[in-house]
Formats: structure tokens, sequence, C-alpha cells
């Protein structure tokens, strides 16, 4: 699967910051994560907007309907939020970031995974990444 996947530097420079922002959002015991989409335009601008709902699975689906709605202004798009991935029988925190560049049938999914450990006593908690950004999958990118 990942054999395929030549992102320019652009697209890959792109995922790769959304992915570190929606570590960085929870890192310091600021989680959960809110879902997030950060797009770029057609006029190369940057833009973030996250998605605040009761569960982090409407929040996903309000970032995605963002994208399906605006997506001939935006030449990319990168979804973020947090969730559990099972690898050998054992569950882990991660972050996930869907992404998809204008002319690319197929999108991107990464997830980090993370462990969260007590910064000390009455200090909170604190996440640390587990190994580097995982290719998990090639979706249809959401651009038609």
């Amino acid at each position: 699967m990942a054999n395929d996947f030549q992102p320019s530097p652009e697209y890959a420079d792109f995922f790769f910051q959304a992915i570190d922002h929606a570590f960085g959002s929870i890192e310091n015991g600021g989680g959960p994560l809110i879902p997030f989409v950060m797009t770029i335009d057609k006029e190369g601008k940057k833009h973030m907007q996250r998605y605040v709902a009761e569960r982090i699975e409407e929040g996903i689906v309000h970032a995605q309907n963002y994208i399906d709605e605006n997506q001939g202004n935006l030449e990319m798009y990168a979804i973020a939020w947090d969730g559990y991935i099972t690898s050998e029988n054992k569950r882990t925190d991660a972050v996930f970031v869907e992404a998809g560049e204008r002319n690319d049938s197929r999108g991107v999914t990464f997830c980090q995974r993370y462990r969260e450990e007590k910064k000390g006593l009455f200090k909170g908690k604190k996440c640390e990444r587990i190994g580097n950004p995982a290719l998990i999958e090639r979706p249809i990118t959401r651009f038609n």
C-alpha cells in the first residue's frame, strides 16, 4: 500500500503539519482533541476550523461535510480526530488524520499512536508519542 504513495513535498508538509497540530493539541494534557479540518485554498491560504460536538463522531461528520461543501475552492484538506487503533490485540490511543490533494484520486489516513502518562502527583497528564506516524489507508479522496 505505501509503495504507491509518492506525495509532493508540499502535500507531505501539509499532512504532517496536521498530524503535529493534532498531537500538540493533546500533548500536555490539553485533550481530548476536538476534531478539526485544515485546508489550503486555491489562493494558497491555509485555514483551520474546529468542530465541537457532543460526540467526536459528530465533529468528524461536520468536518467531512465542510470539505464536501467547499471542495471547489480547495487544493488540499486534512481532517483530524482522536480515537483508538488496535494492533496485535492491543488497543492504543491515537490521533488520526485523513488528507487529500486535488490532483490525486486517493487520499491518505495516518495515525500517530500515543500513551498518557501522569506528569506528577498534582500536575495532570501528558501524552507521549509511540513511534512515528503510520500510513494506514489510501481512501478515495473527498474531491470529486
